[in-house]
């Protein structure tokens, strides 16, 4: 089993590493994009070997639901007439980490919702990325000068196939 690892170490090594396999795209801000940003990322698991492991796909696949409708719903800046995008990137270092990001124009930073009600249709997002997620954190978004945010959630991969480990949680 792989040592516990600290997301921001995590994250150093995804954006610094030589020996990151990186891959982004950009999605027009609306929800028919969520089933099109999911099938780029399976498509990518699939191209670098790491699709086998049903668990581990869909555990990223929630997550990138989950994040991508949080750009969509919460991420826009600009009047809903205008379009807009969000970004979905992947960096993937074999036997380390695997990291799903998703970048949008807004600077609010995401929180768990408090306790939604039984009822609420609405609040649970974030809970269900930090159980699919091994960690995940906010960064400032790098290629804008500074404007919006980009949302990391990682994956221990023990092995290419995307075994699980357990990183702590951070928000």
């Amino acid at each position: 089993m792989t040592p516990l690892l600290d997301p921001q170490q995590c994250l150093a090594e995804l954006t610094h590493s030589a020996a990151v396999k990186r891959v982004a795209a950009a999605f027009v801000s609306e929800a028919s994009s969520v089933p099109a940003a999911r099938h780029f990322v399976l498509r990518q698991l699939s191209t670098w070997q790491i699709a086998e492991d049903r668990d581990f796909t869909d555990r990223v696949a929630l997550t990138l639901s989950e994040l991508v409708t949080n750009a969509v719903v919460h991420g826009r800046t600009c009047p809903s007439d205008e379009r807009e995008t969000f970004g979905v990137a992947l960096a993937f270092k074999e036997h380390f980490t695997l990291g799903l990001v998703v970048s949008d124009n807004s600077d609010s930073t995401p929180h768990p919702a408090s306790r939604p009600s039984g009822d609420a249709l609405c609040g649970r997002g974030l809970e269900l990325v930090s159980v699919s997620a091994d960690a995940w954190t906010t960064t400032p978004r790098q290629e804008q000068c500074g404007r919006g945010k980009s949302v990391w959630a990682l994956f221990q991969c023990s092995k290419a196939t995307g075994q699980r480990a357990q990183l702590p949680q951070s928000a």
